[in-house]
Protein backbone atom coordinates (compact mmCIF):
# COMPACT_ATOMS: atom_id res chain seq x y z
CA UNK A 1 0.00 0.00 0.00
CA UNK A 2 1.20 3.39 -0.72
CA UNK A 3 2.16 5.59 1.73
CA UNK A 4 1.56 9.87 1.68
CA UNK A 5 4.56 11.89 0.81
CA UNK A 6 6.31 12.81 3.44
CA UNK A 7 7.51 16.23 1.73
CA UNK A 8 3.77 16.91 1.43
CA UNK A 9 1.84 18.29 4.53
CA UNK A 10 -1.48 17.31 6.10
CA UNK A 11 -4.79 19.39 5.94
CA UNK A 12 -4.33 23.10 6.77
CA UNK A 13 -6.49 24.17 10.18
CA UNK A 14 -10.37 23.73 9.95
CA UNK A 15 -10.46 20.43 8.26
CA UNK A 16 -14.54 19.40 8.36
CA UNK A 17 -15.15 15.27 9.91
CA UNK A 18 -18.49 13.88 9.15
CA UNK A 19 -18.89 9.98 10.36
CA UNK A 20 -20.97 7.77 8.49
CA UNK A 21 -24.72 7.11 10.38
CA UNK A 22 -24.18 3.38 11.85
CA UNK A 23 -27.68 3.14 12.04
CA UNK A 24 -31.02 2.75 10.88
CA UNK A 25 -34.34 4.34 11.68
CA UNK A 26 -37.90 3.43 10.94
CA UNK A 27 -41.23 5.25 11.22
CA UNK A 28 -43.46 3.25 13.22
CA UNK A 29 -47.35 3.36 12.59
CA UNK A 30 -47.48 5.09 16.14
CA UNK A 31 -45.12 6.30 18.12
CA UNK A 32 -41.74 7.52 18.30
CA UNK A 33 -39.18 5.86 15.31
CA UNK A 34 -37.28 2.66 15.72
CA UNK A 35 -33.91 2.40 16.04
CA UNK A 36 -31.02 0.08 16.06
CA UNK A 37 -27.36 -0.54 15.06
CA UNK A 38 -27.05 -0.88 11.17
CA UNK A 39 -23.27 -1.96 11.40
CA UNK A 40 -20.20 -1.65 13.39
CA UNK A 41 -17.49 -0.21 10.59
CA UNK A 42 -18.27 2.87 9.66
CA UNK A 43 -16.21 5.44 7.43
CA UNK A 44 -15.09 9.24 8.12
CA UNK A 45 -14.96 11.33 5.66
CA UNK A 46 -12.36 14.45 5.90
CA UNK A 47 -12.63 17.88 3.93
CA UNK A 48 -9.82 19.51 4.44
CA UNK A 49 -6.85 21.69 2.59
CA UNK A 50 -3.53 21.32 1.69
CA UNK A 51 -1.11 24.43 0.57
CA UNK A 52 1.77 23.33 -1.77
CA UNK A 53 5.00 24.70 -3.33
CA UNK A 54 5.66 24.27 -7.33
CA UNK A 55 7.93 21.46 -5.93
CA UNK A 56 5.67 19.71 -3.42
CA UNK A 57 2.78 20.22 -6.44
CA UNK A 58 4.82 17.92 -8.58
CA UNK A 59 4.89 15.49 -5.65
CA UNK A 60 1.09 15.39 -5.24
CA UNK A 61 0.12 15.47 -8.85
CA UNK A 62 3.04 12.07 -9.15
CA UNK A 63 1.49 10.31 -6.36
CA UNK A 64 -2.18 11.04 -7.21
CA UNK A 65 -1.50 10.05 -10.62
CA UNK A 66 0.50 7.21 -11.36
CA UNK A 67 0.81 5.92 -7.70
CA UNK A 68 -2.75 5.82 -6.92
CA UNK A 69 -3.46 5.23 -10.35
CA UNK A 70 -6.07 8.62 -10.90
CA UNK A 71 -6.52 8.30 -6.95
CA UNK A 72 -8.49 4.98 -6.89
CA UNK A 73 -6.04 2.85 -5.15
CA UNK A 74 -5.91 3.30 -0.74
CA UNK A 75 -2.88 4.93 1.08
CA UNK A 76 -1.25 5.40 4.96
CA UNK A 77 -1.98 8.96 6.13
CA UNK A 78 -1.88 10.53 9.25
CA UNK A 79 -5.10 11.14 10.74
CA UNK A 80 -6.21 14.88 10.76
CA UNK A 81 -7.69 14.36 13.99
CA UNK A 82 -5.34 12.27 15.93
CA UNK A 83 -1.77 12.96 15.38
CA UNK A 84 -0.47 9.92 16.79
CA UNK A 85 -2.56 7.53 14.32
CA UNK A 86 -2.36 6.89 10.84
CA UNK A 87 -5.10 5.22 8.80
CA UNK A 88 -5.87 3.88 5.40
CA UNK A 89 -7.86 6.72 3.03
CA UNK A 90 -8.61 7.06 -0.23
CA UNK A 91 -9.79 10.17 -2.20
CA UNK A 92 -13.96 10.33 -2.49
CA UNK A 93 -13.65 12.95 -5.13
CA UNK A 94 -11.20 14.26 -7.51
CA UNK A 95 -9.23 16.84 -6.03
CA UNK A 96 -9.36 20.87 -6.58
CA UNK A 97 -6.06 22.51 -7.57
CA UNK A 98 -6.07 26.44 -7.21
CA UNK A 99 -2.93 27.99 -8.60
CA UNK A 100 -2.71 31.19 -6.27
CA UNK A 101 0.42 32.41 -7.32
CA UNK A 102 2.65 31.27 -10.56
CA UNK A 103 3.54 32.18 -13.80
CA UNK A 104 5.87 35.39 -14.48
CA UNK A 105 6.54 35.26 -9.94
CA UNK A 106 8.64 32.52 -10.66
CA UNK A 107 7.43 31.20 -7.30
CA UNK A 108 4.07 28.76 -7.23
CA UNK A 109 1.94 28.29 -4.42
CA UNK A 110 -1.22 25.88 -4.88
CA UNK A 111 -4.30 25.34 -3.13
CA UNK A 112 -5.56 22.08 -3.28
CA UNK A 113 -9.26 21.24 -1.14
CA UNK A 114 -9.77 17.36 -0.74
CA UNK A 115 -11.85 14.88 0.51
CA UNK A 116 -10.78 11.70 1.91
CA UNK A 117 -12.24 8.74 3.34
CA UNK A 118 -11.43 6.77 6.34
CA UNK A 119 -11.80 3.76 6.27
CA UNK A 120 -12.42 1.21 9.29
Amino acid sequence: MATWPSSLPNFELNAEVTQQQGFIRTQTSTGPFKQRRRFSAVTKTYTGTIFLNGTQYSTFRTFYDTTLGQGGATFTFEDPTDSFNTGTFRFVEVPTETLLIGGASGVDQYRISMKLEKLP
